[in-house]
């Protein structure tokens, strides 16, 4: 039920209406060319039947804007392929510094230079790689062999 006879069913905790008010007289202000306003009837339920008016602002989207972002999609898409030899060892570098970020913290920590224990726990990684893959290849040699033969 309404708290105000006649009054739209919307309703805000006082709080908020304070925050609506100031973005919708900033938003109203200037409206954008895209843009229409209705007025709208805001009642606080706090207040004692006092009714504040607001603009409410409906964005439009005219449909001659579709085909220019389904455009700048795909070329997005095609850029990001064509980046791919690039993109890719990029995006994993940065993902591996920022996942032996806290190691290499913590070994700075210990009065190790940040370059040497990056340089250390990189050489650690690389040389655990290499061993894991020459201990698993005779394994994957027999492996091969078996899919070979019928």
């Amino acid at each position: 039920m309404s708290p105000v006879a006649g009054v739209p069913e919307i309703t805000f905790v006082r709080r908020h209406l304070h925050r609506l008010r100031r973005r919708t007289h900033t938003m109203a202000a200037m409206p954008d060319k895209n843009e229409s306003t209705e007025r709208g009837v805001v009642a606080d339920p706090g207040d004692t039947g006092e009714i504040a008016q607001v603009d409410v602002v409906r964005s439009v989207v005219p449909v001659r804007n579709v085909p220019l972002i389904l455009l700048t999609i795909f070329a997005s898409i095609f850029i990001l392929d064509w980046a791919q030899p690039v993109l890719v060892p990029l995006v994993l570098g940065l993902i591996l510094s920022y996942a032996l970020s806290p190691v290499v913290d913590r070994l700075e920590k210990y009065s190790i230079p940040r370059a040497l224990s990056a340089a250390v726990l990189l050489l650690a990684i690389v040389g655990g790689v290499g061993a894991t893959a020459v201990s698993l290849q005779d394994e994957a040699v027999a492996s091969s062999r078996r899919c070979r033969r019928p």
